[in-house]
C-alpha cells in the first residue's frame, strides 16, 4: 500500500513534504545504502551516500519511468525525504517466507540453487534483457536476487541496470534500442562468464576439500550438477 509520504514513480518525481525516519539498514552498494521502510516491510529505501560520484537513484528513477514494468526489474514507488536525505522507494524482493531473497552468488554458495539451476535462471534473464532492450552497466552476480515463491525461482536484477551515466547517447539507446542492439546484447550476456567463473571456483574448492568438509559439500551440491533448479 502506498502511503501519502511518497508518490508513484513518474518522470521528474515529487518529493514528500513529510520526512520519514528510515528503518533498519539491510544492504549497501558502492554508492547507496538500503533501509527498510519504517511502516511497510514490503518496501525499501535506497539513499545516496555522501561523496558518491553518481546519483544512481536519479538515473534509475528516470530509467524505470521509461521502462515502466518488467518482471526482471524491481518496482519503484517514487521519492521520499528522510532524516538521511532524499531516498527512492523500491519494492523489497522477498521469498515466500517473507525473508529478503539471497543474491545469486550467495544462493550458489549456500546450495539454495544448483549450478544447472543458476545457468537456467541466468540464461532466461539474459534473454529477457535482450528481448526488452534493457541496458546493463554492471554484471556482478550480487546484483541478481534469487526469489523463491513455492516451487518457483525467479531472478530479479536490483542493481546494475540502466545506463552508467544518463547522457544524450544513453537516452537515444533507451528510446531507440534497435540502434544499440549489439551493445545491449553484449552487455546483457556479460553475467554468464561471471557465473561460469563462480561455478569453476566452487568446483575447484570442492576438489580441494577432504574428509568431513568434502562430504558436507557433496551433501549440499552433489557430485554432478542436478537438473533441479534448487535443493530442498
Amino acid at each position: 500500500m502506498i502511503t501519502n509520504n511518497y508518490y508513484p514513480c513518474g518522470r521528474g518525481g515529487v518529493l514528500s513534504v513529510q520526512k520519514i525516519p528510515v528503518g533498519r539498514h539491510v544492504g549497501a552498494g558502492l554508492e547507496r545504502d538500503v533501509y527498510l521502510h519504517p511502516t511497510n516491510d514490503g518496501l525499501v529505501i535506497k539513499i545516496r551516500r555522501k561523496g558518491a560520484t553518481q546519483d544512481r537513484n536519479a538515473i534509475e528513477h528516470e530509467y524505470l519511468s521509461f521502462v515502466k514494468s518488467n518482471p526482471l526489474l524491481p518496482r519503484t514507488y517514487g521519492w521520499v525525504e528522510t532524516q538521511l536525505g532524499r531516498g527512492l522507494v523500491y519494492e523489497r524482493i522477498r521469498d515466500a517466507d517473507g525473508q529478503t531473497s539471497a543474491t545469486l552468488a550467495t544462493a550458489l554458495k549456500t546450495g539454495r540453487v544448483t549450478p544447472d539451476g543458476a545457468r537456467l535462471l541466468m540464461s532466461g534473464a539474459v534473454e529477457t534483457l535482450i528481448r526488452n532492450g534493457i541496458l546493463v552497466h554492471d554484471d556482478n552476480l550480487n546484483n541478481f536476487l534469487v526469489q523463491r515463491t513455492g516451487n518457483r525461482l525467479n531472478l530479479v536484477m536490483v542493481d546494475g541496470f540502466g545506463p552508467l551515466v544518463m547522457t544524450l547517447k544513453a537516452r537515444v539507446r533507451m528510446y531507440f534500442p534497435v540502434l544499440a542492439r549489439h551493445k545491449i546484447s553484449r552487455h546483457a550476456q556479460a553475467p554468464m562468464p561471471h557465473l561460469e567463473k563462480a561455478l569453476e571456483e566452487m568446483a575447484s574448492c570442492h576438489a580441494g576439500l577432504t574428509g568431513e568438509r568434502a562430504e558436507g559439500w557433496v551433501q549440499v551440491h552433489g557430485n554432478e550438477p542436478a537438473p533441479e533448479l534448487f535443493n530442498s
